[in-house]
């Protein structure tokens, strides 16, 4: 069985194999759900259908991972995948779900501050403007990012469509004083 994880790792990092990397990485773990390696290749599978953009299909395989090993070392990292999979599929529910998992039970991760921001973004496209505009908020108040001039902007567009005109102009003319080297400041 480890000779198929093996397999699986060579044709997803070295050979950009993805549909093959997908299919040894399932055998193990269909064939042997108790192998020390079968909560990775749920994983790496999913990972493999992520490169192939097959949303559906990394869902399942993070999704998987979730339900059968939801102790395993691959949690943090699934449900960060399981989010930009929900986000471009345009599952916006799925993805405020699965990156707000992220901020709330992994706050130390590394994407925390990007999770945060993506989940923003997934409200915004959800029409929850004022949700949106309280998560980008805590974007800004929270970390200090590269999601940060992204996130004024957001709260700007959310104020925007909330209607309050005056207070978005003043955000947007505020963005691009803080950010006058962004592309941000041409769009504010």
């Amino acid at each position: 069985q480890t000779a198929r994880y093996r397999l699986g790792e060579i044709y997803l990092n070295h050979l950009e194999k993805y549909a093959k990397a997908a299919a040894f990485y399932g055998e193990l773990a269909l064939k042997d759900p108790k192998h020390k390696l079968a909560d990775s290749s749920i994983y790496f599978q999913g990972e493999a259908f992520f490169k192939l953009k097959a949303y559906q299909k990394s869902t399942a395989s993070y999704t998987s991972l979730l339900e059968k090993y939801g102790e395993s070392e691959y949690v943090a990292a699934a449900t960060y995948s399981l989010g930009w999979s929900r986000f471009l599929s345009e599952d916006f529910e799925g993805a405020v779900k699965h990156f707000g998992t992220i901020v709330t039970k992994f706050p130390k991760e590394e994407t925390v501050a990007e999770c945060h921001y993506k989940m923003a973004e997934a409200l915004f496209n959800l029409k929850k403007f004022q949700e949106a505009h309280d998560a980008y908020a805590q974007v800004v108040e929270k970390y200090k990012s590269e999601y940060t001039d992204d996130s004024y902007l957001g709260r700007a567009r959310s104020l925007f469509e909330l209607d309050k005109k005056e207070a978005a102009a003043a955000l947007f003319l505020e963005t691009a004083g803080k950010f006058p080297k962004t592309e941000i400041a041409a769009v504010a």
